[in-house]
This record gives C-alpha cells, structure tokens and sequence, in this order.
C-alpha cells in the first residue's frame, strides 16, 4: 500500500514537469516552423528577383505553408490544453494567476490568426510578380507575411509570460524582534495612599 501512495505521490509530482515539457517543446515547434517559412520566402524572393521562374518556388512554398497550419494548428492545441490543465497552479498568486490569463488568451489569439490564415482565406499565389512601366519584380503576398509576423509577435509574449511565470518566487524574509531591542516604557511613580500616610503619623 505504502508503495502504491509513493508511485501515485511521484507521478502526481512529475505530471506538471511533463506538461509543462510538452508545452515548449509545442511552443517551439510553432514558432520554429513560422521562422522557417519566413526563411524559406526570403530564399523564393532572392529567386525571384535573379531571374528564376517562380512557379517552382511558388509549389515549394505553398507546400511549406500547408504543412505549417497543420503544425501550427497542432501545437495550438496541445498548447492549450496543457495551459487549462495547470491552469491552478498560479491561484495563490494574484499577478501571476493573472499573467497566466494573460497567456491563455495570447495562445487562443495565435490560435484564431491559425486558423483564419489556414482556413477562411483563399489560397493565393504567395510569390507574385507585379509589372511596373519601369519592369516587373517579385514580392511576397502581403497578407500571408502579415499574418506570420501576428503569430511570431503573439508566441515571443507567450515565451515572455511563460518564463516569468517559471521564475521562482521571492520568499518573504521576516526578521525577528529580540526582547532586548524592544524599548520599555518607563513606569510610573507611586503615590502614598491615604491608608498608608495615617500609619506612618501614627507611628
């Protein structure tokens, strides 16, 4: 039984570590895949702009962007989840219980930018090339790079919230008073009661 209660106590103990392992290694895999398709974008315009047809980097790119709304929708939620788990964790701290209020709702509006890139908006070419009296140049859709640059800008809040949340407490240090430091007042004389006045008369 006593064995029983210590794997229940370690596994309860080990859960938050395990979360809270889960929910960086999501975090991380969402905004590294943002960075990678802005990467991968500069690489299609310096393509573009040499003389390269883009119809190549146009297919290489939408590819890329497909597979990160699926990463990123993935991430999102196992994100989440895990913040609504341990969701307790921070009550006994006001500011902190709020900060991690604050986290919540920057991960669903990450989430929501997610889904509206992914799902509501009609695919466009994200390499197009515009002609002008002068010639033609190449340029990322404005849209698409808009709403990469609200996700990044979202989930480095969400880094910021959650490593100072992680931050360990500051302890309040109370310093104890001695009997000997504390100053006593000094008492006040006593007057000779009537009762006793007659006594020393009659004597």
């Amino acid at each position: 039984m006593d064995a029983v209660c210590y794997t229940l106590d370690s596994m309860k103990r080990a859960l938050p570590i395990v979360l809270d392992v889960l929910h960086a290694l999501a975090l991380a895999l969402w905004l590294g895949g943002v960075a990678l398709f802005w990467l991968l974008t500069s690489s299609g315009l310096a393509q573009g702009h040499g003389g390269v047809p883009t119809e190549p980097a146009n297919a290489l790119l939408g590819a890329a962007w497909g597979s990160l709304g699926l990463w990123a929708e993935r991430c999102g939620l196992v994100m989440v989840g895990v913040q609504f788990v341990l969701r307790r964790r921070f009550q006994r701290n006001r500011s902190r219980f709020i900060g991690d209020g604050v986290r919540q709702l920057l991960t669903f509006s990450a989430l929501l930018v997610t889904e509206y890139a992914h799902r509501s908006l009609q695919y466009r070419s994200i390499l197009q090339t515009h002609t002008v009296p002068g010639g033609s140049f190449v340029a990322a859709d404005s849209t698409l790079m808009s709403l990469c640059a609200i996700q990044a800008a979202l989930l480095i809040a969400v880094i910021a919230l959650t490593a100072w949340l992680h931050q360990p407490a500051a302890a309040s240090i109370v310093v104890p008073v001695s009997n000997a430091a504390t100053p006593t007042m000094p008492s006040a004389p006593t007057r000779p009661t009537r009762a006793s006045g007659k006594r020393r008369a009659a004597k």
